[in-house]
């Protein structure tokens, strides 16, 4: 449904906003802006055909804006083409689940082939826990590295042209429909990234069914120590809030701590980077003072449009 069409209904049929975006299986997602020349291509490759949409703009209204030339450099790609799977297709939200992606390769006689993996997963993954196999045989990675919380990097220890690969990995998957894209690379290309293609139509794509059937934006919340005792000296002397956010995007959760009277204390701000949302309070107000030993509510707002998305949870300061 259409953004248009779904506020043109009467609020009684509406119903809930769902944010799951599932990637096509014909066209990519329109890539990045590009700024400037000679930028490197952001979209998945290889691929035969191209969409370019330009958008031009002048302040001078006596002024038009033209396109001189447009030009698209490439290199020959690695082998011929790739194809991939990830299973299992569904998962548990936030719940480490065991996944093989399967990739298919063909080449022709002439093609360089490929020695290096690209993954992007939805949480960081334990490189110990990686396992490769070549045409079904078991076999070490030459290097295993992740960057980030989203790339996990596997050397082969062989260049492979005409193959099956599987590689086991554990990750949390926070998002309905969330997409495992791997790509094709080469230590003698450094910067070249090939693109492997889902061999059906969703087939890189894991869904949480249980997530897709409820309204709850909040999951996995945490508080920990439920009681602490900020006097400074080392031994809980803060408490640290943690959670996961489901089916929401483009938006901070706040976390507001209140006394039992209502009266606002504190604003928490988010720690940066992680998969899960995580705040600390070292009982401080703010004005930067102690509290007094006491209850305290802690609220958490993940500043959806719908859904259930706030909670509220207790807190115990003693000295």
């Amino acid at each position: 449904v259409t953004e248009e069409k779904w506020l043109s209904s009467p609020k009684v049929i509406r119903g809930p906003v769902d944010t799951a975006i599932v990637v096509g299986a014909d066209w990519g997602e329109w890539s990045n802006l590009y700024q400037l020349a000679g930028e490197r291509f952001k979209s998945e490759t290889p691929r035969r055909f191209l969409q370019l949409e330009l958008i031009m703009s002048t302040e001078d209204p006596g002024i038009a804006p033209r396109v001189r030339s447009l030009s698209i450099e490439f290199e020959d790609a690695l082998v011929q083409g790739a194809r991939g799977q990830i299973l299992p297709r569904s998962a548990e939200p936030n719940t480490d689940t065991r996944f093989t992606y399967t990739l298919w390769s063909s080449a022709d006689a002439g093609d360089p082939g490929f020695d290096r993996l690209r993954f992007t997963t939805p949480s960081a993954v334990d490189p110990s826990e990686v396992m490769l196999r070549l045409s079904g045989r078991e076999v070490a990675p030459a290097d295993l590295s992740v960057q980030g919380d989203s790339l996990l990097f596997v050397d082969l220890p062989e260049t492979v042209t005409q193959d099956s690969i599987q590689v086991d990995f554990t990750a949390k998957v926070l998002r309905n429909a969330t997409v495992f894209a791997a790509n094709l690379g080469a230590a003698g290309r450094p910067g070249l990234w090939q693109s492997v293609e889902a061999v059906e139509r969703r087939a890189n794509i894991v869904f949480l069914p249980a997530l897709a059937a409820s309204d709850r934006l909040i999951g996995d919340l945490q508080i920990a120590p439920g009681a602490f005792t900020p006097n400074g000296d080392g031994i809980n002397d803060s408490v640290e809030i943690r959670f996961a956010l489901f089916k929401v995007e483009g938006t901070e959760p706040r976390v507001w701590i209140f006394d039992l009277s209502g009266r606002l204390v504190a604003e928490l701000d988010r720690s940066p980077g992680g998969n899960v949302e995580a705040f600390s309070w070292a009982g401080r107000d703010r004005a930067g003072n102690l509290v007094r030993p006491g209850i305290y509510l802690c609220h958490i707002d993940a500043r959806a449009e719908s859904g259930k998305d706030s909670v509220v949870r207790s807190i115990v300061v003693s000295y």
